[in-house]
């Protein structure tokens, strides 16, 4: 009979010494539903440090959302680390909702998963409070203490406050080592580099690096990408774009792609783009990169060196001239007449698929992005998901536009051999209340409608429809008519 307790103690310590690969081969070897109840929140809690998302759903998606309705079940903490989960699948509006309702005096770590949120998104300033928090309210014994201190650490490094970084890090140099803290050391190490090159200290970098690589050497998973990252953008950003210092960068991108680490990707391209002043990659991703602050530090970085386009013709998986153009704000294919309706699912669909040029999206993120009034389910969601991808599909091939949505384990993407995608300045992918409500005003101007007519028209859900017309009604756009099964509802004169 399985010892549960001991495997997942073994788990844990195999995490905490950097060797991710066996401890996650250890935690493959469990099945869902063979784990005993009391013992769901620590298996989860472990997958969860292995990257294993879709475990960690399964397992407590039925604890937290026992009900299809937004009312939540469970303890705080498994709350707090399905929100986590569902965050890293890409469902942030959901997990962030979540997360905001835990008590967070009652429950710290909810502060410490709210700064993991931002740091999601690259919003390393919003973070910096939120870790100071926690860490006033957790013993310093506290292992979580010494994680959120190093994640405080990075973001300081990242918003540029080196003197603030420099002071912490010296602390968590020893701490972490004293405790036999390996992978928090490893990380420790890596931040500090960062901070040594902003402020261009070459040779100190270079030590801590080695000694970096040194400590992995015996590790396995990714780990040691992160060394060889830091060591690439150390020699670019001391030697710049020559050609022993671009192929550093692209290595880097290369091993990146094969461990399908996707913001290694993004920030390789932003690198080798900054440090050759190439135009067209620097504008690629501002453009392909969907989280608001890493775009705004990037045009701070860039300054008055390169004023950004108004629009940018992406082309997914395609290096030859492009013979067909998708306007995505229009919806619109060149030489076709059939255009995608802008704010109908699938308008959102596609505008979701090209909001990241670097990361495929889950079926869970997709959902999130294109009904974002709705809680996740990982089986009703991912139905509701996959049909509207075939519509988009079944859009393609009517208009003859050679593009093509490819789905696998990592997501759904979009592909093209001939095509590109004009793309302007990012604009929300979910349809504003007020553009709803002139498509209603004009399909009911002087008829009786209702909730299920708004569902059709519109193309929403039932919780979605009832909530725009609990807008229309407190906005005064719409008013009720009659009682009980024969009330609806009108547009109101103005």
């Amino acid at each position: 009979m399985t010892d549960f307790g001991e495997v997942l103690d073994g788990i844990e310590v195999l995490i905490r010494d950097a060797r991710s690969a066996e401890a996650l081969r250890l935690l493959q070897k469990l099945t869902v539903k063979s784990i005993p109840k009391r013992y769901v929140l620590r298996a989860a809690l472990l997958a969860q440090r292995l990257n294993q998302v879709p475990t960690v759903l399964r397992l407590l998606h039925g604890v937290v959302r026992p009900n299809k309705d937004w009312k939540i079940g469970g303890t705080e903490e498994e709350q707090a680390e399905y929100a986590v989960a569902l965050m890293r699948f890409g469902v942030r509006q959901e997990a962030r909702k979540i997360l905001n309702q835990i008590n967070a005096e009652k429950f710290p770590k909810a502060y410490l998963y709210r700064a993991h949120l931002n740091n999601f998104e690259w919003n390393y300033a919003a973070s910096i409070p939120l870790l100071e928090t926690f860490c006033k309210k957790v013993p310093p014994t506290d292992y979580a203490h010494l994680v959120a201190r190093t994640n405080l650490a990075g973001a300081l490094v990242f918003v540029g406050r080196n003197q603030e970084a420099t002071k912490l890090l010296g602390e968590l140099l020893v701490e972490t080592h004293e405790k036999k803290a390996r992978l928090l050391y490893n990380h420790v190490l890596q931040f500090s580099a960062q901070n040594l090159i902003q402020q261009k200290n070459w040779g100190l970098t270079e030590v801590l690096l080695k000694r970096a690589e040194a400590d992995l050497a015996e590790s396995s998973g990714f780990e040691g990408l992160f060394v060889q990252k830091w060591k690439a953008v150390m020699e670019i950003s001391r030697h710049g774009a020559g050609k022993k210092q671009v192929a550093g960068i692209a290595a880097v991108r290369q091993f990146a792609e094969a461990q399908k680490h996707w913001e290694t990707i993004r920030d390789c391209d932003r690198t080798l783009a900054m440090h050759a002043g190439d135009k067209a990659a620097l504008a690629k991703v501002y453009f392909g990169t969907p989280h608001e602050a890493y775009r705004a530090d990037f045009a701070a970085r860039l300054g008055d060196k390169f004023v950004l386009p108004a629009s940018y013709l992406w082309q997914p998986q395609n290096e030859k001239a492009v013979k067909t153009e998708l306007i995505l704000e229009e919806g619109r294919v060149t030489g076709s007449r059939l255009t995608l309706e802008p704010g109908q699912a699938p308008h959102r669909l596609l505008s979701a698929l090209v909001s990241d040029f670097y990361r495929p999206l889950p079926t869970a993120g997709l959902h999130s992005l294109v009904y974002p009034d709705e809680i996740f389910h990982p089986l009703s969601s991912a139905t509701k998901v996959y049909r509207l991808v075939q519509r988009l599909r079944e859009f393609f091939k009517k208009s003859r536009a050679p593009f093509t949505i490819v789905g696998d384990g990592d997501g759904f993407r979009l592909e093209s051999k001939s095509g590109g995608v004009r793309v302007k300045e990012r604009a929300p992918i979910v349809e504003r209340d007020d553009v709803r409500f002139a498509k209603a005003k004009s399909a009911f101007a002087d008829k009786p409608f209702k909730r299920v007519d708004i569902q059709k028209c519109l193309e929403l859900s039932q919780p979605s429809a009832s909530r725009f017309l609990l807008w229309a009604l407190e906005e005064g756009l719409v008013e009720k008519t009659g009682r009980g099964p024969a009330s609806g509802y009108k547009i109101k004169a103005a």
